[in-house]
């Protein structure tokens, strides 16, 4: 049995034994440890988590349990919780960086289960903090609770004025990601989720070129069609393929995130241009369908 911290090591130590595994981006590139795939071109990343995923025949990610179950390695079913320094490292993120938004060291439970956590306090517009969001694990479940009586709100509020002068905003579903873009100079909000989406915050982005980042699963789906019942013009970003969020795009290129971002922007389309086309399409299937 592993701490939860040295997870990432013993599965990289662990590809190390099976072959090359070269340092790429934040992370390592090395051949699939799938037995069913003969990966004779490296197609697997690993990520600084201990996550990993095959961008050729498997086409999967794998989370560090799995994974661990995958390499044939025996880790703790129960976490030990979660610390700043080591979700920084994870994220290939500055920790001063992430202390500068507020971010902390925290802890959930009581004695004797208290366990370390990350704080993620939540400000409004005036900079007045109105929540905390505390990470508890990298993959384990739960990953995330809120402080007991607090309510979700958009992440980033005391950004707004930036915002506006930037004349944009990309709307995501993690920290991760909106930490990701605020290091490169990009703005952005976070939006936890599909169901905590407000009416009143189609108010707050009047004016501004809105973007949402599409997560390829019924979540991301889910969290467009929330945005655009409110903002019909809001503008879609597709991932690149085999990629599920900004955070995971950083970790693999850190180089060229910036370039891939503002690539994206330059492609991204409104909801209701992507619905007419859908229609379009549909309507004409139905025709062929009942003109005999």
């Amino acid at each position: 049995m592993v701490a939860e911290m040295d997870v990432p090591e013993v599965i990289l130590a662990t590809l190390e034994q099976r072959g090359l595994v070269l340092p790429e981006g934040k992370g390592w590139r090395t051949r699939c440890p799938n037995p069913g795939h003969e990966d004779r071109h490296p197609s697997f990343f690993l990520y600084p988590s201990g996550a990993g995923r095959c961008f050729s025949q498997c086409d999967r990610y794998w989370p560090p349990q799995e994974l661990a179950q995958l390499l044939g390695i025996s880790l703790p079913s129960d976490p030990q919780g979660l610390t700043l320094s080591e979700m920084a490292q994870a994220k290939g993120l500055p920790e001063e960086f992430l202390r500068s938004w507020g971010v902390k060291d925290g802890f959930t439970g009581s004695a004797p289960n208290r366990k370390p956590c990350v704080d993620i306090p939540y400000v409004d517009a005036q900079g007045e903090q109105v929540a905390v969001h505390k990470r508890l694990s990298l993959h384990h479940a739960p990953r995330f609770v809120w402080r007991r009586g607090d309510r979700t709100t958009l992440y980033g509020l005391s950004q707004l004025t930036e915002i506006r002068r930037a004349g944009r905003v990309i709307l995501v579903e993690g920290e991760s990601d909106t930490w990701t873009l605020w290091l490169h100079k990009l703005p952005a909000l976070i939006l936890p989720g599909s169901s905590t989406w407000r009416e009143e915050y189609s108010s707050l982005l009047q004016g501004l070129d809105v973007f949402v980042w599409h997560e390829p699963d019924p979540s991301g789906d889910a969290l467009i069609r929330t945005v655009a019942d409110d903002l019909p013009d809001v503008k879609v970003l597709e991932p690149p393929h085999g990629v599920k969020d900004l955070s995971e795009a950083y970790l693999l290129d850190p180089a060229g995130f910036k370039d891939l971002v503002h690539s994206l922007l330059d492609k991204a389309r409104p909801v209701s241009q992507i619905r007419a086309e859908a229609l379009g399409v549909e309507a004409r299937e139905c025709m062929k369908v009942a003109r005999p």
